[in-house]
């Protein structure tokens, strides 16, 4: 199911939602105590959420808004639905905007989409995951998380929005229902749908 939720737009909220660290810390409070049964429980419950603040694309005026999609939430009824996939659906995510290369020494290096790849970067990923694009708008990069602290998470994210046809039904499917791309235990890589006549506010980054 999925549920909406609302954080007071404070000072110590804000700090929360801009720590990825500590903001999964605090949404995986929301999962049920399992007893060390799992050690990973967002991805063992199929768990996703993303956070919006008021002028991000899904964010509500004057407060910070918390999407949940998971089978195992306690308290909750659902708020919405998940995207009900049909061609000509608009769906927006924010990702975690990286490439990752493997060097000669064997070690990971990552780097940020730079704009000129930024939307063949973005229509392939959603290709990956069962998707053809017909409109397509990118945002400008950002930091999410610092990279000051030693050893901190951090990733540089794009808003996408785009309207897509269903290519792959079932890896459609499970894109709804697992997020796409990287980041996901930091609230990135959940698609949402978006009202046909909603603003698209994912400003293009060509």
């Amino acid at each position: 199911m999925d549920v909406v939720t609302h954080w007071p737009l404070d000072a110590a909220h804000l700090r929360l939602a801009a720590n990825p660290d500590t903001l999964h810390k605090r949404v995986m409070r929301y999962l049920p105590d399992l007893g060390g049964r799992s050690s990973a429980i967002r991805a063992d419950t199929d768990t996703q959420y993303r956070v919006d603040l008021p002028n991000d694309v899904c964010g509500d005026r004057g407060r910070i808004t918390l999407r949940l999609r998971s089978h195992a939430l306690e308290g909750f009824t659902a708020s919405e639905g998940a995207p009900q996939l049909a061609n000509g659906i608009r769906l927006t995510a924010v990702v975690a905007a990286e490439k990752r290369a493997t060097q000669d020494d064997g070690r990971v290096r990552i780097r940020p989409v730079t704009d000129d790849e930024a939307e063949e970067w973005a229509r392939e990923l959603l290709r990956r995951h069962g998707f053809d694009t017909s409109t397509l708008a990118v945002s400008a990069a950002r930091a999410f998380g610092s990279l000051k602290a030693r050893r901190s998470v951090h990733f540089t994210v794009r808003d996408i929005v785009a309207t897509v046809n269903i290519a792959d039904p079932a890896l459609a499917a499970l894109a709804v229902e697992r997020g796409i791309g990287r980041g996901r235990a930091y609230g990135l890589g959940m698609l949402v749908a978006m009202p046909s006549a909603a603003p698209v506010r994912a400003e293009s980054a060509s």
